[in-house]
């Protein structure tokens, strides 16, 4: 499977102080899970910030700023005991007492785990902090992120492990923090595993997503790569995928199933100038190819499926799924109800909404006609 780059814009008017909805909480209730765990273990205990919103798992803040929170267990005068580790030695965050909350803070830029215990009980939070916005600007990694990504055909596993080797004196001179640097590899492994056949090249994915979206409020490169993350796996209704981005935004609606897939004239005015990412070659082809299709030009949407179809791995169900879906709307406007309908059919058991509700529609025509 060969690599492509891709251009995107991201919508500005979303991204400013967007930190809770770019969060990596999406479709969860954080209330809920502590009222869960509470119930159920004794010991339990859980971070959560002064104004009442739960800690997340993975969290991202600037250098030089106090971050106050609360310490909750979920039984009464229980003995709770919190403690800071770095990922890298030299540097590390600060974590004291102070107005009758806890605060943590940290002059240079670091990941680590705050880890919090009571009794048999532990709970890690991954914890990394920025100097700045757009850490990827950053000369010194800029510099080694640009060698990676000049020509993606001539990847080997050797160009990972000097890209690791190159960026650790970033590290060791606390400029960036561990897990920023880490996400960017893991994301862009997975993608020339992807190309290498190797079945696992989806943990690396997922792994790289985990890692990079608490930084989006930072970073347009992680908050590119997230939302190209939550489209691959067909979260279409993720506002980071829908809303932060605006071609592969205008993407997700499509598959969604809303009729309008155009980008909006106001979303157009808010992006900025095009960012760069490296993508498999088979979804810059599905992209193209609703693209096509939203210009009115269906046979050139065949095309692009078909090259889409050609480079796909055979465990990418998903994918295929992206797939069908495409094929049924192209068969629709080439007057096709046969192959609209044959197409449909095939995700019907589909985990998502606009798909499986699809299928059942084409199924149930099928069946009143065949009646």
């Amino acid at each position: 499977m060969a690599l492509a780059k891709f251009y995107e814009d991201l919508v500005e008017s979303y991204l400013e102080g967007a930190d809770s909805r770019v969060n990596a909480g999406f479709g969860r209730d954080p209330e809920k899970e502590w009222q869960q765990t509470k119930a159920t273990v004794t010991d339990a205990v859980a971070l959560r910030s002064r104004d009442g919103i739960w800690w997340d798992d993975y969290l991202v803040f600037l250098t030089g700023k106090p971050i106050p929170f609360e310490i909750v267990p979920a039984r009464a005068g229980a003995t709770v005991h919190i403690h800071w580790q770095s990922v890298v030695k030299g540097a590390a965050a600060n974590l004291r007492e102070h107005g009758g909350s806890m605060e943590l803070t940290a002059k240079q830029a670091v990941s680590g785990d705050l880890i919090v215990s009571s009794g048999n009980y532990s709970k890690t939070y991954r914890v990394s902090f920025v100097a700045d916005s757009r850490p990827e600007a950053l000369p010194d990694f800029a510099t080694e992120l640009a060698a990676l990504t000049a020509n993606p055909p001539a990847w080997t596993q050797s160009s990972f492990d000097r890209f690791r080797v190159s960026t650790e004196a970033v590290l060791q001179s606390h400029k960036l923090p561990a897990d920023f640097c880490e996400g960017i590899r893991e994301y862009h492994l997975g993608l020339y595993h992807e190309q290498m056949r190797e079945p696992r090249f989806g943990e690396r994915l997922d792994r790289a997503y985990a890692q990079l979206v608490p930084f989006a409020p930072f970073s347009r490169l992680a908050t590119l790569v997230c939302g190209y993350h939550l489209y691959r796996i067909n979260a279409f209704d993720a506002p980071l995928a829908r809303t932060a981005l605006t071609r592969i935004g205008r993407v997700a609606r499509f598959f969604s199933g809303e009729t309008a897939p155009a980008t909006a004239a106001s979303d157009i005015a808010n992006a900025s100038p095009s960012e760069t990412l490296i993508i498999s070659a088979l979804d810059e082809a599905i992209i193209a190819a609703v693209e096509n299709l939203d210009s009115g030009h269906p046979d050139l949407a065949a095309a692009e499926v078909a090259k889409a179809d050609a480079v796909r791995c055979e465990i990418d169900t998903q994918a295929l799924e992206r797939i069908c879906f495409l094929r049924h709307e192209i068969c629709l406007r080439q007057r096709d109800a046969r192959g609209a309908t044959r197409y449909a059919i095939q995700l019907c058991n589909s985990a998502v909404p606009s798909f499986r509700a699809l299928a059942g529609a084409k199924a149930a025509l099928l069946e009143k006609t065949v009646s």
